[in-house]
């Protein structure tokens, strides 16, 4: 049985060391006492972040493939919001195969008596690790606790018992600072390098949590595989609904403010969240197409670049003209928008908002220089899986970009 390990790791060494010691972290997984149990169409899927965003749609999607979906939630109300969430996307609230479970994550046993973890750990088939902090402006002790250590958490439930495959949602953020360092193109099975990474806590403790599972699968304690999905910039869905409340639905409401948008070259990637979720979950119920190797597979998801051009476009149709400048200027107008907003006790105004991020993850946010963009991705092997799964890309025509930006002005609108 995997030993208890510790709670946090403290920061006190430079950004590469960090995620090295954390990914050591792998080490101390215990092989698991049985093999994977035969593939079977209705598996249980222990599916953690189902109330976040991308998770509410990957819980509808297995639910919808046949899968008894087991959901970790904190705290004493989970069952009713996990319903409540996913009743917004159409799931019955009385749906049979779709449980909740009270848990902490970061937790040893994940805060779950003995016999109930245990029980858990025997049941479970299949893992997708969805949950996480997803603040873009905290440093990387402040994720730590739920981006590393629940990962942790989450392998010694895949490495106990039985094996069990894992599949662990990711970020295309984490090759922030690959272009600067030369590399403008990641080929298939690149992996990110930790020296290349700004010190950014989002994407470094991604990938901290991404190089803990592969020490974990090269020691021989995830035996069943592990496959890491790398998700860019979700804006909505295929039916223009908007992710509000992040950081692009801020930008975009900022730049209608501002009168402007920052030109760019290359774009940031972005995926619909409706597609990302009926292609991971139909991945994670694949079973035989993913026979288990030395490594974990790692997969870059997107479907198209979304450039500044495009956003402009996308104004303009939602009665929002705006002209392109270059970032500098750019940023001089949203600082000055920003001193003009008065202090309230609500909400920060996006231009605030958004001029706060600016000595942290803005300058990726709006490609501020053609170092900052992510680089190009290299999508053979994801292109094959979709041709093998039979699910073709949903496109982000320039229609549904702009129903999905009036989405996220309207929320900004609401008092």
């Amino acid at each position: 049985m995997n030993a208890d390990l510790p709670t946090a790791i403290a920061r006190d060494a430079d950004l590469p060391t960090a995620i090295a010691r954390d990914a050591a972290l792998g080490e101390r997984l215990d092989p698991p006492g049985r093999p994977a149990s035969p593939f079977r169409r209705d598996p249980v899927v222990l599916l953690t972040g189902a109330t976040g965003y991308l998770g509410g749609y990957l819980a509808r999607e297995l639910l919808a493939a046949g899968a008894h979906v087991w959901c970790p939630v904190r705290g004493p109300d989970a069952a009713a919001r996990l319903r409540e969430r996913l009743s917004t996307l159409g799931v019955p609230p009385d749906a049979a195969r779709l449980t909740a479970i009270e848990t902490n994550l970061t937790a040893r046993q994940l805060g779950l008596p003995e016999k109930e973890y245990q029980r858990l750990c025997a049941d479970v088939d299949v893992i997708v690790h969805c949950a996480a902090s997803v603040n873009l402006a905290a440093g990387y002790d402040a994720c730590h606790a739920a981006n590393v250590m629940a990962t942790l958490r989450v392998c010694q439930v895949a490495s106990a018992h039985r094996a069990k495959p894992l599949h662990h949602i990711s970020t295309l953020a984490v090759y922030f600072g690959a272009r600067a360092a030369g590399r403008a193109t990641i080929a298939d099975g690149d992996p990110p390098h930790p020296a290349d990474l700004p010190d950014l806590g989002y994407p470094a403790t991604k990938l901290a949590a991404e190089l803990l599972i592969d020490t974990a699968v090269r020691r021989g304690a995830l035996p069943a595989g592990a496959v890491i999905h790398r998700i860019p910039m979700v804006p909505g869905d295929s039916r223009g609904r908007a992710r509000v409340g992040d950081i692009a639905t801020t930008a975009v409401a900022a730049t209608a403010l501002v009168g402007a948008v920052p030109r760019n070259t290359h774009g940031t990637p972005a995926i619909l969240v409706d597609d990302a979720g009926t292609l991971i979950s139909a991945i994670a119920l694949s079973g035989p197409v993913f026979p288990p190797g030395p490594r974990p597979l790692a997969l870059n998801h997107y479907q198209r670049r979304i450039t500044q051009s495009d956003i402009a476009l996308a104004l303009d149709a939602c009665g929002h003209p705006v002209t392109e400048t270059d970032p500098a200027e750019w940023n001089r107008l949203l600082l000055r928008h920003a001193r003009a907003q008065r202090r309230g006790t609500g909400a920060l105004p996006p231009t605030r908002a958004l001029a706060a991020m600016a000595g942290n993850i803005l300058p990726y946010v709006i490609e501020e220089t053609p170092e900052h963009a992510l680089p190009d991705f290299d999508r053979t092997r994801e292109h094959a899986l979709r041709d093998t799964l039979g699910i073709p890309e949903r496109p982000i025509t320039p229609a549904l970009l702009a129903r999905i930006t009036s989405a996220m002005l309207s929320f900004h609108r609401k008092p």
